[in-house]
């Protein structure tokens, strides 16, 4: 007797209700529109570090603000490994808690 032809099976969805995907996504949204906008108040300070007591080369102003960009980028592939291992949620707020560190102690920072 031949059995029936069966088709795969799948799990039920676990999908999270709209309202909290959307949540999700906005607050997502949020994040990086912070760290986009600090690169970008970097390079809208580039007059101001021109004129400041600094007396930075052409160079050194561009390392300056360059500076950020790439410990910024550096930080993202050992955040993901982290986060893939123990959790996204908390690598993202780790990560938000060291950027508001650096938010605070700049600054704080005297001129």
């Amino acid at each position: 007797m031949l059995s029936p032809a069966r088709t795969p099976t799948r799990p039920p969805a676990q999908d999270a209700p709209p309202h909290l995907r959307r949540s999700t996504l906005l607050a997502l949204c949020a994040c990086v529109l912070v760290a986009q906008g600090m690169v970008a108040a970097i390079n809208l300070l580039v007059p101001q570090l021109t004129s400041s007591s600094l007396h930075l080369s052409s160079s050194g102003l561009l390392w300056t603000v360059d500076a950020y960009v790439l410990v910024f980028a550096g930080l993202l592939i050992p955040a993901g490994a982290l986060g893939d291992r123990y959790g996204r949620k908390g690598a993202l707020l780790c990560g938000l808690g060291l950027f508001a560190a650096g938010a605070v102690v700049s600054a704080l920072a005297a001129a």
